[in-house]
């Protein structure tokens, strides 16, 4: 593979300078597979320090994943890497169960995209499940937009930096007409130092950048807010559902971590929505129950919602019954041409299926690591 060629991850940042960045995934769809290959070569024999032919695995895909890609990922994998068992879950799916529900919405919202996903009894609605083109890199251009506006002196060579400023400093206003008078003042600002030396004073920013989740003209495009589009989403399944639908909305992905938002997503959903029903957004793994045999590590715990995905597979690869799903997640045209491999899973379902969520942290360097770290070529 010629690996000393290629940077991954933080030694491809501290390198930047010299290299050209490549983005293997770009709005949740994977652009280049030869790159995504090489990160999950690095993931599999340089991070995890594991042999993939040996362990089963679980990869999450978009709620939203083409036929495609999910027959060139199945092909890779069993070809290329050679694994015994492959499992494809919905990163809506995991979100919730890692919540302590089977049914519900989750609003995953990560670098590239932002889905909703109603989910009844594990199952996704997929004629319901929606996506946004608004995400973490459209907050990332926009604060680097309005910084620039305010005479800074910052460029897209700085990007990286300003979605670190983003992360830390950026939170969502309750009310954000309210809030843009309240901070209309010099004492509001904040100076931050970038890794260059040079500082950038933050004032409103801080507040108006996740702003264009709610109103997306604020960068110049017609689409509805992110609180519209749950809404939508929901009002499409059947009135039956809406209840539990409404009553347990999860927020997941670097993107829905955003400080704020949970409680303006409760706040414009509730004024959208009849008085009676009862609408409830969470931001941490409130378990209710063990609708999964979670264990104990899972009830009663507080973690960040981007690792909401991570944290919901390992009791679905820890599962009894797991067993009885193996290879649900790729479709029967895969099965097929890979058959042998998926119906092994079944006899490993309490040694084999528990190991899987050791595999499946490698998919975080897949999904959410190459999405904001490029895999870069060596001298170019």
């Amino acid at each position: 593979m010629g690996e000393e060629d290629w940077f991954l991850g933080d030694e491809a940042q501290h390198k930047r300078g010299e290299l050209s960045l490549q983005y293997p995934i770009s709005r949740a769809t994977v652009t280049n597979w030869a790159n995504v290959e090489k990160i999950w070569h690095h993931s599999f024999y340089q991070v995890l320090r594991v042999a993939p032919e040996q362990h089963p695995l679980m990869v999450t895909e978009p709620p939203l994943n083409t036929m495609s890609n999910k027959e060139k990922m199945s092909q890779i994998l069993f070809e290329t890497f050679n694994v015994p068992a492959l499992y494809l879950a919905n990163l809506g799916v995991l979100s919730l169960y890692a919540s302590g529900q089977t049914s519900g919405t989750a609003i995953e919202s990560g670098e590239g995209m932002t889905y909703f996903v109603p989910i009844i009894d594990g199952c996704p609605l997929h004629q319901s499940t929606i996506q946004m083109d608004m995400a973490g890199q459209d907050l990332t251009s926009y604060l680097l937009q309005l910084l620039t506006d305010g005479g800074h002196s910052v460029s897209t060579g700085d990007r990286e930096y300003v979605r670190s400023i983003k992360e830390q400093y950026c939170y969502v206003a309750l009310d954000f007409d309210k809030e843009k008078a309240k901070t209309d003042s010099p004492s509001y600002a904040q100076k931050v130092q970038l890794p260059d030396g040079q500082e950038v004073t933050l004032g409103q920013e801080k507040f108006f950048c996740p702003e264009v989740l709610f109103r997306a003209d604020l960068m110049g495009r017609n689409d509805l807010g992110i609180h519209m589009k749950a809404f939508q989403s929901i009002s499409s399944c059947s009135p039956a559902l809406w209840k539990i639908l409404f009553s347990h909305i999860v927020l997941s992905g670097g993107t829905g971590s955003c400080s704020g938002l949970r409680f303006r997503m409760q706040r414009e959903i509730s004024t959208l929505v009849s008085p009676t029903i009862n609408v409830k957004v969470t931001r941490t793994l409130q378990s209710s129950g063990p609708p999964l045999a979670m264990g104990a590590r899972m009830s009663g715990s507080s973690q960040p919602r981007s690792a909401l995905t991570w944290l919901g597979g390992c009791p679905l690869s820890e599962s009894k019954v797991r067993g009885t799903h193996a290879g649900a997640g790729v479709d029967v045209g895969v099965r097929a041409r890979h058959g042998a491999s998926l119906q092994g899973c079944a006899p490993q379902r309490s040694r084999g299926f528990s190991r899987l969520f050791v595999t499946l942290v490698c998919l975080s360097v897949f999904s959410n690591f190459s999405a904001k770290h490029p895999c870069l070529p060596h001298g170019r």
